[in-house]
């Protein structure tokens, strides 16, 4: 199914983007307040995905500009996900078999 591989994909694209924050954090040192950043420092863009990790509290703010990376949030975050995205990946598999043995009836 079409929106199966649309979903999967946003999964993918959004996980892609806080590994790619992340290791700016982890190669700028920037994993406590005292070593906080700029986002120019990190390399990194205003984005949604980095707003998300913010509004999580993975990502924090030292002073306004600056912030760090809470290896402890991203880690809690990463032992939570797994075994969501276990279960929508299943949900999404067990959508796509059921629609094809009904796609089979159909056709015989």
């Amino acid at each position: 199914m079409a929106t199966d591989g649309a979903i999967v994909a946003i999964l993918a694209a959004q996980a892609q983007a806080d590994r790619h924050a992340f290791e700016a954090f982890r190669a700028s040192d920037a994993t406590a307040p005292e070593r906080a950043k700029t986002l120019n420092e990190l390399a990194l863009p205003e984005s949604m995905a980095l707003r998300a990790l913010t509004n999580r509290g993975i990502v924090r703010h030292a002073e306004p500009r600056l912030f760090w990376l809470d290896e402890r949030k991203a880690a809690e975050r990463s032992r939570a996900r797994t075994p969501v995205l276990i279960a929508v990946l299943a949900l999404l598999m067990l959508l796509g078999a059921t629609f094809a043995v009904l796609m089979n009836l159909r056709q015989g």
